[in-house]
């Protein structure tokens, strides 16, 4: 066990309570609205269990004793989007605070890992429909006062994993992939009970009846973790599908690498993608399949050259711009060749001809095989460094001697 630690407030200091939530992004805005409403409010869930522990939650879960739509009306934002099924609704704010907004409601599962059927209900009950104690925590918008069911904060004081009832993973399986992520991100041990229920689901097929895009969904947010492997590692020893290649070196390179050229979760995808066939079946979109594919290449590849070691100077920009042109920038980053990489990243992708195809037209050249010979010929020459990049006489000329 971690042991019990201090929380950052004092869970029974309404005023405390209420200064924090002013504290954050969009949380002054939120408390003015919800006193403008007859309909209780209050802030739930991780965002609460952020607050307490001293962590800055990543957006704000409102939960409403009552119609959420006055409280929505109220709070203005610049983006509503409505999720009329679940009666509820995302706010965007200038500066990026977001705030979720949801009608205090009860869960059914018609069948196991399906949506669930909502219906209102009081706020106990919808405290006692989320994945863990520890986010089965509420406090009220105008009086500050906590409501934390059972063992919620003695849980989130000794950051224990605890599911509210023994059947919730067999509800949600996609619970399975949040509690893997607040392992690490919390620093958290899992309640043994819950740890034996995690597997029995598991080893049932739990997973099984759930789509793979909300699975997917589930992946994509470990690898956006403050701690990719270790939400993943956490995952894996769950038994979670899929497996991913643990690499922090390869992770730790490719974020040298790439600098801001590059989204965070697409490097880790890139620097830890296996060839587990799960993988992209699971991360189906187009890019995602695509940024698997190259970077499984690249790593499989022989070193540029044909040099399994570190690259010399006779290597040639030409052969580098073969090797990684037209790949996305985060398989590059991830590329064995880091030398090569690195130059490809930093400068050789960013050269550029100053002649084009209507120049090799002007100076007799026909489209065509030729035409493309020619600029392929003056690019490898730039690449190489054997040609200036603003000469455009020298460029042309060596166009049209490739293309003849």
């Amino acid at each position: 066990m971690c042991g019990v630690e201090p929380l950052a407030l004092d869970p029974a200091d309404p005023r405390a309570l209420l200064g924090a939530i002013d504290a954050l992004p969009g949380g002054a805005a939120l408390r003015a609205a919800a006193a403008t409403v007859d309909e209780r409010a209050h802030l739930v869930g991780g965002a609460v269990r952020d607050l307490l522990t001293g962590a800055r939650p990543r957006e704000l879960d409102v939960a409403v004793e009552g119609p959420a739509k006055p409280l929505i009306a109220a709070l203005g934002g610049t983006d509503v989007a409505e999720h009329e099924r679940f009666g509820t609704a995302t706010v965007q704010f200038e500066g990026g605070a977001t705030i979720d907004v949801a009608q205090t409601r009860s869960e059914q599962y018609a069948a196991p890992g399906a949506l669930p059927d909502v219906e209102p209900a009081p706020l106990a009950i919808d405290l006692h429909r989320r994945d863990a104690t520890l986010n089965a925590i509420a406090i009220d918008l105008e009086t500050g006062a906590l409501t934390a069911p059972g063992t919620a904060l003695q849980d989130l004081q000794a950051r224990i994993l605890r599911v509210l009832h023994p059947g919730s993973f067999q509800d949600d399986p996609t619970r399975l992939w949040r509690l893997a992520r607040y392992e690490v991100r919390l620093g958290a041990d899992w309640d043994p009970v819950t740890w034996h229920l995690a597997l029995l689901a598991i080893d049932g097929g739990a997973l099984d009846t759930v789509s793979h895009q909300r699975l997917a969904s589930e992946l994509r947010l470990a690898l956006r973790e403050p701690d990719p492997i270790g939400a993943l590692a956490a995952a894996e020893r769950l038994g979670l599908p899929p497996r991913l290649e643990l690499d922090a070196l390869r992770l730790h390179q490719a974020e040298e690498l790439a600098g801001e050229f590059v989204a965070p979760s697409e490097l880790v995808l890139a620097a830890l993608a296996s060839d587990d066939p799960l993988l992209p079946v699971y991360l189906e979109r187009h890019e995602e399949r695509e940024l698997i594919a190259a970077a499984l290449g690249v790593r499989a590849a022989e070193g540029i050259a044909n040099r399994p070691g570190p690259l010399g100077d006779d290597v040639l920009g030409s052969q580098i711009a073969q090797r990684f042109d037209g790949l996305p920038l985060a398989a590059v980053a991830a590329a064995p060749d880091e030398s090569a990489a690195a130059q490809w990243l930093a400068e050789l992708r960013h050269r550029r001809l100053a002649i084009s195809g209507d120049d090799l037209i002007a100076a007799g050249i026909a489209q065509g095989a030729a035409l493309g010979r020619g600029l392929a010929a003056a690019r490898d020459a730039l690449l190489d460094g054997a040609v200036d990049p603003s000469d455009a006489g020298a460029q042309l000329r060596i166009a049209t001697a490739a293309a003849c």
